[in-house]
C-alpha cells in the first residue's frame, strides 16, 4: 500500500534554520564577553601590581631615610655632638650648640669646625652602608638640602642679596667645608649620585623666613633667641614615582 505524505508538512525532526542562527549569534557573543572580562581583569591585575610595586619602593626609601636620620643622631650623640631630628624624620637640625654662626657671618668659628667635620664624616659613613639588597642606602634618595637659616636682623650687603643670600652662604660653607677636605670621609659626598645619576647634594637658603618654633618673636636684643634661627638644617628627599611614571601606569 502507498502511503501518501503532505508536502506542506514539515518533519518534526527538523530543526528550525533562524533559531540555530540566534543560538549560535549569543554564544559567540558570550565567547566574546568572556574574553573581554578576561582581558579587563588581567589589565586591571597587571596595574594593581605595577602600583603595589611603586608603592613598595616608596616606602622602603622612607624606612631607608629613618634609619639614616635616626642612626646619624646616636652616631654623633655618642661623639658628643648633638643634634635633632624633626618629627617626621626628614629633617636634621644642627643647633647652635653644634654650629653657631656671628650675627652677618658666614663663617664656621674654628672652634667648632671640628663638630662640623664629625657630621661630615658620620653623614657620609652613614649613607654609604649596603642595605639587605646590597644596594647603598644614598641610591633610595632623590636629593639632600644643606639648608641655611638667618635671624630676622637685616643684613646689608647688597653682594648677597641680604639675609637669603646670607643664608645661602652658610649652606655653602658648610659644603665646602665637607667637600673640600681632602683629608676626611666627608670629601665623598661630593662624588655621590642619586637615582637619575645626578649630584645627591644641594644647597639652599631660606633667610628669615623659617624660624625655629620656639625662636619666632625673638626680642630685638635677645641673641640667644636669635642664634637658634642662625643654623644649618639638613632635609634629606626620597626616591618617588614620576609623573611620566603614573602616567606609563594609567595609560595601560
Amino acid at each position: 500500500m502507498m502511503r501518501w505524505r503532505n508536502p506542506n508538512t514539515s518533519s518534526t525532526d527538523e530543526e528550525n534554520p533562524y533559531w540555530m542562527s540566534f543560538s549560535d549569534m549569543m554564544a559567540s557573543l558570550l565567547v566574546i564577553f568572556m574574553l573581554a572580562a578576561a582581558a579587563l581583569m588581567l589589565q586591571l591585575a597587571t596595574k594593581s601590581e605595577e602600583v603595589d610595586k611603586q608603592v613598595d619602593e616608596v616606602a622602603k626609601a622612607e624606612e631607608v631615610r629613618k634609619r639614616i636620620v635616626d642612626e646619624i643622631v646616636n652616631e654623633l650623640k655618642d661623639r658628643q655632638i648633638v643634634i635633632e631630628k624633626s618629627d617626621n624624620d626628614t629633617v636634621l637640625h644642627i643647633p647652635e650648640s653644634a654650629l653657631r654662626f656671628a650675627s652677618g657671618s658666614s663663617d664656621i668659628p674654628e672652634s667648632l669646625q671640628n663638630n662640623v667635620r664629625e657630621i661630615g664624616n658620620v653623614l657620609f659613613a652613614t649613607l654609604n652602608k649596603a642595605e639587605d639588597d646590597q644596594k647603598s642606602r644614598f641610591e633610595f634618595l632623590d636629593t639632600v638640602f644643606i639648608e641655611g637659616h638667618t635671624d630676622n636682623n637685616f643684613y646689608k650687603n647688597p653682594m648677597l642679596r641680604g639675609n637669603w643670600g646670607l643664608s645661602a652662604m652658610r649652606a655653602i660653607s658648610v659644603w665646602q667645608f665637607w667637600a673640600d677636605d681632602a683629608n676626611q670621609i666627608s670629601n665623598g659626598l661630593s662624588r655621590m649620585k642619586n637615582h637619575t645619576d645626578e649630584a645627591l647634594f644641594s644647597v639652599s637658603g631660606y633667610g628669615e623666613t623659617r624660624p625655629r618654633d620656639d625662636a619666632i618673636n625673638c626680642e630685638k636684643f635677645d641673641d640667644i633667641c636669635h642664634s637658634k634661627n642662625r643654623r644649618i638644617d639638613i632635609r634629606i628627599t626620597v626616591k618617588k614615582p614620576s609623573i611620566e611614571e603614573l602616567k606609563s601606569i594609567k595609560g595601560k
